[in-house]
């Protein structure tokens, strides 16, 4: 018990210094996601190593008894059976463990008891007035208005800022390919297997209702900056064609991919 409340403890702080910071937060939760969507290929991979893995992982089970959890259950069953010796070794061993998560659970607290900063705003530092100077890009956005051309810098800046966003770039793909490994896809119509004819537009069709997602909420990204757009020199019609042109464009690439 004493040993699971130590862990419980030390998982949650790690798991806290881990959360506070937007860029560990965002990675945690992108190989989360990436995670659950993996999963999908355990049915395949099982399929086709399952007997062969079998007999390594029963040569693998000798070396789980030096674990917390079977040096528990074997403490339980010797101090049943009066069987003291093996009952203090099994109780030596779960104590080591917890002398050592322990430890490491008094340096998160001893981090903390010192006031560790997990802030994310920059240091106030000395400020610097420059003038401003008009700048001028030269690049292929220049056949747009300036207006709709920001929009889009912006947002593509958004994209590489924000690890959720640049996640679903790498959603379809990876789902595509699960859906094609598994070899149960191609049976489920008794047998036959799936017609090309109608298994190619449903894969692409799953891939645009991914992609589409960020069009049914396009400001959520600006969270209160949105006030913003009502006291610049531009129109929503802008706004809305550069985010539009946005998310045409990585549509069509996703799509060729």
């Amino acid at each position: 018990m004493v040993f699971n409340l130590t862990l419980e403890r030390l998982l949650g702080s790690w798991l806290e210094r881990l959360l506070a910071r937007r860029r560990s937060r965002e990675l945690f939760f992108g190989g989360f996601i990436l995670l659950m969507v993996s999963l999908q290929l355990l049915g395949p991979l099982v399929d086709r190593f399952g007997n062969s893995a079998g007999p390594w992982l029963m040569r693998a089970l000798p070396y789980f008894v030096y674990f917390p959890a079977s040096l528990a259950g074997k403490s339980i069953g010797a101090a049943s059976a009066r069987n003291y010796p093996e009952f203090l070794l099994a109780a030596a061993g779960m104590r080591v463990t917890r002398c050592f998560f322990g430890g490491l659970l008094w340096l998160r607290f001893a981090a903390q008891y010192r006031g560790e900063e997990l802030s994310e705003s920059q240091a106030p530092g000395k400020t610097i007035q420059k003038t401003l100077k008009q700048e001028t890009r030269e690049d292929a956005l220049g056949l747009m208005s300036p207006q709709i051309a920001a929009v889009i810098r912006k947002e593509f800046h958004y994209l590489m800022r924000n690890g959720f966003a640049a996640l679903v770039l790498f959603l379809p793909p990876i789902l595509v390919f699960v859906l094609i490994s598994q070899a149960s896809l191609f049976r489920f119509t008794g047998g036959k297997g799936v017609s090309p004819e109608f298994f190619f537009p449903g894969l692409m069709g799953y891939i645009i209702l991914i992609l589409m997602a960020p069009a049914y909420n396009s400001f959520a990204y600006e969270n209160t900056g949105v006030q913003t757009y009502f006291t610049a020199p531009l129109q929503f019609r802008d706004v809305l064609l550069g985010k539009n042109f946005v998310q045409v464009c990585l549509m069509a690439v996703e799509l060729t991919l």
